[in-house]
């Protein structure tokens, strides 16, 4: 061996290593990597298990996988969401799957919570991959679980919606499973015709009346929404605004209403991470609707605040979009749009 960095050492060469691999047997190998990676699992703490962390879950799965082990499932979990993180899917569903098999029988009743986010994970990794019964297989055992509610099943519901509406096209099928998952959640939509696109433009000019009456300082007091319960709402709602949008003038009357909704829920309880998107949506329908161009500016300005305030970048492509593309150019000269159009679509590529 030598020492490399601190307390850190390597082989010499990769062919020592590689003659040293060669003396373990091959029906002892997958044991001795087990055995390596329990004990590394055992001497590091968190902080240092991080940076290893994929090494350590693949030493561990080398023979544990089948065997009901909660502490391991857990390795696996955390793996999970690391490889989702950096958008690896083909390695988040396979940490996810196993750490499926390593969860005993009675995981519903006695680990929920870790259940169905292995669950969710995996779902959503393979909805990814294209691997749609694997996804529909992994939904369908959270979906039908009686005792975990609504709001804990949003990830494989979000799985089930975005398959529907974007591998297969079928935006009313998504539209109307969105509306009844959203029932249980407390949040109803009217019918269509006449009566959907009326309570639509009441609660347009409605929402646009109190975003005008809301100060800066109350915007700038605005915490992050972090209940559970209102985060799932607002995935629920994102996508129903983009599925409305894609399905044509059948389903506007809900397209607005899901706008006025967010902008309503944000000056209600906080800041979610599409607060400044909805908000400069509505300066829109301002301007297109309402054909106010001075209050859609003013909206505009607020929703630009805003998501110069917020630390998340997802969502920030399509806030200056609406920003630039339908609000400003009515009072702002083109060529103070180039860096901020720039920004917008390199905001957009990092963030799909």
């Amino acid at each position: 061996f030598e020492i490399y960095d601190n307390n850190k050492y390597r082989w010499t060469h990769d062919n020592v290593g590689q003659a040293a691999s060669s003396l373990v047997e091959e029906e002892s190998r997958a044991s001795f990597k087990h055995r390596i990676g329990e004990i590394w699992y055992q001497e590091l703490d968190e902080d240092r298990l991080e940076p290893s962390l994929f090494e350590v879950a693949n030493l561990l799965n080398t023979r544990a996988t089948g065997k009901a082990n909660i502490d391991y499932a857990k390795i696996n979990l955390i793996a999970a969401e690391k490889a989702r993180g950096i958008s690896a899917f083909d390695s988040c569903c396979k940490y996810a799957s196993n750490g499926i098999s390593m969860l005993p029988e009675n995981k519903w009743t006695f680990h929920p919570d870790l259940t169905v986010k292995l669950y969710s994970l995996a779902a959503e990794a393979a909805g990814f991959l294209g691997q749609y019964d694997k996804m529909e297989s992994y939904c369908s055992h959270v979906i039908t679980q009686q005792s975990i509610s609504t709001v804990e099943k949003k990830d494989v519901y979000l799985a089930q919606l975005h398959r529907t509406a974007y591998a297969e096209l079928r935006y009313e099928d998504a539209i109307s499973l969105c509306l009844t998952i959203l029932k249980p959640l407390g949040c109803k939509f009217p019918y269509g015709g006449p009566t959907g696109l009326i309570k639509a433009l009441i609660s347009l000019r409605q929402t646009i009346k109190i975003v005008k009456q809301t100060s800066m300082e109350r915007l700038e007091s605005l915490s992050v929404v972090s209940a559970s319960s209102k985060l799932a709402l607002a995935a629920f709602l994102n996508g129903l605004n983009e599925w409305t949008y894609l399905a044509g003038e059948k389903y506007i009357f809900i397209n607005v209403l899901t706008v006025t909704k967010m902008v309503q829920m944000t000056l209600q309880y906080g800041l979610f991470d599409s607060s400044a998107t909805f908000i400069a949506y509505l300066g829109m329908l301002t301007l297109l609707v309402m054909e106010d161009v001075d209050t859609a500016q003013f909206i505009g300005e607020r929703a630009l605040h805003m998501q110069k305030r917020n630390s998340v970048e997802l969502g920030k492509a399509r806030t200056y979009a609406f920003l630039y593309c339908y609000v400003f150019h009515h009072l702002k000269p083109l060529h103070d749009f180039s860096k901020p159009l720039l920004e917008a679509y390199q905001s957009g590529m990092r963030t799909g």
